[in-house]
């Protein structure tokens, strides 16, 4: 009985390695950010990164929809790009490894219809923490974000999150 276990557990493990290389994709990371960030209901009236860049006000509040760029590492921090800018994985016959990028994208339009979002600690600085693999959170997915706005003095738009909801 043990021999033939062995047997299936080799021939499990080896089988894959007879050929093409089979590749499961990056791993998710877990993040650590607390789940009461997390909205189990859907966010309601939510805007576009375009319009929050374009006409929200400095400490408004409000509900901005759009998708996961890139993720800061090690800090609660990540851009958000307007639905409506194809990434590099919508345009046919495209073979980029990093779709989230947006390579493919003019960096005017990008720059124009691009957000951070942060999750702040008591005194405004981002929490130490990934916010990557947050309720299965990854490049490129749709997200829903409730928070405050700020503006810097470059025009950058930063939206200090409470509350996220993947869509």
């Amino acid at each position: 009985m043990r021999t033939a276990l062995v047997a299936v557990l080799l021939l499990t493990t080896l089988i894959p390695s007879c050929g093409e290389a089979v590749d499961s994709g990056p791993i998710m990371p877990l993040s650590d950010l607390a789940d009461s960030y997390w909205s189990p209901t859907e966010l309601a009236g939510a805007r576009s990164v375009a319009d929050v860049r374009a006409a929200s006000k400095d400490g408004e509040t409000l509900v901005v929809n759009g998708r996961v760029k890139d993720f800061i590492p090690g800090h609660a921090v990540f851009t958000l790009v307007d639905t409506t800018v194809d990434s590099c994985r919508e345009l046919e016959g495209d073979a980029c490894k990093t779709p989230w990028d947006y390579c493919c994208t003019d960096p005017t339009l990008l720059a124009d219809n691009t957000i951070t979002v942060e999750v702040r600690d008591e005194s405004g600085q981002p929490l130490p923490t990934s916010v990557q693999g947050f309720h299965g959170l990854d490049h490129l997915d749709t997200v829903a974000v409730q928070g405050d706005v700020t503006r810097d003095e470059h025009g950058n738009v930063i939206v200090a999150m409470s509350a996220l909801r993947k869509r």
